[in-house]
This record gives structure tokens, C-alpha cells and sequence, in this order.
């Protein structure tokens, strides 16, 4: 008796699964799913678009920063203390004791038409009788190498 109840019931079950898939779909419901999976692709492709969108627009912001920061010659300077390396190893082998050297701050010119920018560099260092004393250097460099063309210490 008991597995004529579980056969019984396992039919319906059965019939109740077929009934549910076989449920054919009405002209307007396979329109209406149709549309829905469409407006899901027309939604997907608007985010994707909006997202390269705003990849281009950040892509382009970089870029005209990086022209400027190029343009106003930091690109040459160090990103730790805005100091020019190559200037810094000049100076310090002009130096009477170059271990004492600290820079201070460098100041850049903006590329003029030949290419070239024009800076001063403030440090500290000590002099022949042990003091510290504050040094000023000028000079200019390329701004395609960042080369020192010139370097000249005021005192």
C-alpha cells in the first residue's frame, strides 16, 4: 500500500513538472520576454559605454597633466624632494664637504621656445670652517633629457 501512495505521488509530481514546461507561450509573452532581454542588452551596452567613457575622459585628463607637468619641466624632479638629481650630484661634487648637503627646494621655469628650462635650487651645506651656510644654484637643462646644460653656485 505504501509504495502504491509513492508511485501515486511521484505521477503527480511528474505531471505537475509537465504541465509547467509544456505551457506553451502566447505570441504576446514571447514578445514581452523578448523585449525584456533586449532592454537588458540596450541597459548592459549604455553601461559599458558610459564606462569607456569615463576610462577615455580620465585617460585624456592624465595625459593633458602629464603635457603640463612636462610643459612646466617637473618631470625632470625627483618625486621624494623636488630636487633635479643631476643638479644635486653637481653641486654636491663642488662642494668642500658633500656629505653635507641638504637640498632645500627647487624652483623650474616653464620650457621656453628653445626647449630649455632655467632653475634655482636652495640647499644647505657646510663651508671650509664647519658651519652650515645656505648655498643657492642656477643653471638650465634640456627638457627632452633633462640634461644640465648649466650650473653655477651663488653664495
Amino acid at each position: 500500500m505504501r509504495h502504491i501512495f509513492t508511485f501515486l505521488f511521484l505521477c503527480v509530481i511528474v505531471l505537475m513538472v509537465l504541465g509547467f514546461f509544456a505551457t506553451p507561450e502566447t505570441p504576446e509573452e514571447r514578445a514581452a520576454r523578448e523585449a525584456r532581454a533586449e532592454q537588458r542588452t540596450a541597459e548592459r551596452a549604455a553601461i559599458a559605454a558610459e564606462r569607456a567613457a569615463e576610462e577615455a575622459a580620465r585617460e585624456a585628463e592624465e595625459a593633458a597633466e602629464e603635457a603640463e607637468n612636462r610643459r612646466a619641466g617637473f618631470h625632470c624632479l625627483s618625486f621624494w624632494d623636488g630636487s633635479h638629481p643631476r643638479v644635486v650630484t653637481e653641486v654636491r661634487n663642488r662642494l668642500n664637504d658633500p656629505d653635507s648637503f641638504e637640498h632645500d627646494e627647487t624652483r623650474v621655469t616653464p620650457v621656453s621656445d628653445d626647449g630649455i628650462h632655467e632653475f634655482i635650487m636652495e640647499f644647505r651645506a657646510r663651508n671650509a670652517f664647519g658651519g652650515m651656510i645656505r648655498g643657492m644654484a642656477i643653471g638650465t637643462y634640456r627638457q627632452t633629457d633633462c640634461q644640465p646644460l648649466s650650473v653655477q653656485i651663488l653664495e
